[in-house]
C-alpha cells in the first residue's frame, strides 16, 4: 500500500462530504470494476431472492437472506475500494481472490458485530456503543490484516470518544439503503400504474413490495460499502493523523528524488 500515491486526498471530512466522495469514488474510481462486480455478484444474489419470492417462500425469510447476502457481498467492494484508493491497476480476479482469502475472517468480524449489536440491544443506551465498535471491523480485517478479535480491539480504540460520530456514520448508511429501497418502490409502483399519487407517496412504506425493496437494498450495496470505507479512512485521519503521515511521506519522496 503506497500511501504517498493515494488517489483520493486524505483529509478530515464531514459526513455530507464523505457521502459525496463515496458517490464520485463509486462512479469514477470504481467505474468498470464496480460494474463487473455488480453483474457477477449482486445480480445473482438478487435473482436468488427473486426466485424464492416467486416460489412462495415467506417474505421475512427472503429478507433475512437478502440482508445476510448484503453484508457478505460488501467484502469484495471493500477490497476493491482499498486497492483502488492507492492503485489504478486492479483486476476483478485480484479482488475476488483477495476476498476469498479474507472471507473467513470477514465472516467472523460480521458475526462478532452482530453479537455486539444483539448484546447492546438489551440496553438501549448501549446500542450506539455496540454499533460504533462493530462498524469498521471488516475494513480493519481487509486493510490491517487483523483477525476478528484483534479487529474488535482495534475498532474499540479507533472509535474511542467518537461513538456519536461513528453512530452518525451508521445512520447515514441506513439512510442510504433506505433511500434506494424507497426509490425502487417508487419506480415499481410507477411502472405498474399510470402515475403515482401524493397519497401513494405518503403511504410508500406500507405494503412495500419485497421484489422492489430487495432490489433497492442490493442497488445501494456498492455505495454503502464505499461510504463506510471512506468513513473508516476519515476516522483514521482524525485519530492518527493519516493526512499528516501522507504529506510527510510525499515530502520525503520529493527530497529523496532531489538528492539523487
Amino acid at each position: 500500500m503506497n500511501v504517498w500515491e493515494a488517489r483520493v486526498v486524505v483529509r478530515e471530512r464531514s459526513i455530507a462530504e464523505i457521502i459525496d466522495l463515496a458517490l464520485r469514488f463509486s462512479l469514477v474510481l470504481g467505474g468498470r470494476l464496480y460494474a463487473w462486480l455488480f453483474v457477477s455478484l449482486i445480480l445473482p444474489a438478487y435473482a436468488l431472492c427473486f426466485l424464492l419470492l416467486a416460489r412462495g417462500v415467506p417474505d421475512v425469510w427472503v429478507w433475512i437472506l437478502a440482508v445476510i447476502l448484503f453484508a457478505l457481498l460488501q467484502l469484495p467492494f471493500t477490497v476493491a475500494a482499498g486497492r483502488l484508493m492507492f492503485s489504478a491497476e486492479l483486476s476483478m480476479g485480484e479482488v475476488l481472490s483477495a476476498s476469498l482469502r479474507l472471507m473467513f475472517r470477514a465472516c467472523g468480524a460480521r458475526f462478532l458485530a452482530a453479537l455486539l449489536l444483539g448484546g447492546g440491544s438489551l440496553l438501549v443506551v448501549a446500542v450506539p456503543v455496540a454499533i460504533a465498535r462493530g462498524l469498521y471491523l471488516v475494513e480493519i480485517v481487509v486493510l490491517e490484516g487483523s483477525a476478528a478479535l484483534a479487529a474488535y480491539r482495534r475498532g474499540t480504540r479507533l472509535t474511542h470518544r467518537r461513538v456519536l460520530q461513528t453512530f452518525g456514520v451508521w445512520l447515514a448508511l441506513v439512510a442510504t439503503s433506505s433511500t434506494f429501497i424507497g426509490l425502487a418502490e417508487v419506480m415499481s409502483r410507477s411502472l405498474t400504474a399510470e402515475g403515482l399519487s401524493l397519497d401513494a407517496l405518503r403511504d410508500l412504506w406500507h405494503g412495500l413490495s419485497s421484489q422492489a425493496g430487495i432490489a433497492g437494498l442490493f442497488l445501494s450495496l456498492p455505495l454503502v460499502a464505499t461510504l463506510r470505507f471512506l468513513a473508516y479512512i476519515d476516522n483514521r485521519t482524525r485519530r492518527e493523523g493519516w493526512d499528516i503521515q501522507v504529506r510527510f511521506l510525499e515530502l520525503g519522496r520529493v527530497l529523496e528524488g532531489r538528492a539523487t
